[in-house]
């Protein structure tokens, strides 16, 4: 999995640009079987699905935000790749020990 943050520093406005940019094959096979883990970007939100959401799925972080300071924003993606560590590392361990078939004889 890759992150790619982009830093600009506008009229005072210290913002990021926020992109999972790329999945591997065997996370993409796990997010087709379990799900896309969610991901805080608290205290931040964005409107999703017709509401605003302090957390998105790990496939669907493209998002740009903005800070008034750079402690704020540089506290937000340690924050943030801390959360993402965390579900990739969750979804990579999952085992699917459902699927399959079997037969019964009777």
């Amino acid at each position: 999995m890759r992150l790619n943050v982009e830093k600009n520093l506008i009229a005072g406005k210290y913002r990021l640009k926020v992109e999972v940019a790329e999945l591997s094959t065997e996370e993409k096979q796990q997010i087709e079987k379990f799900g896309a883990p969610w991901v805080s970007i608290a205290p931040k939100t964005v409107w999703f699905a017709s509401k605003y959401r302090d957390e998105l799925h790990l496939d669907q972080i493209n998002h740009e935000f903005e800070f008034t300071n750079e402690s704020d924003a540089n506290l937000f993606i340690e924050a943030l790749t801390q959360s993402i560590k965390r579900a990739i590392t969750e979804l990579r361990a999952k085992k699917d020990q459902f699927t399959g078939s079997k037969e019964y004889d009777f």
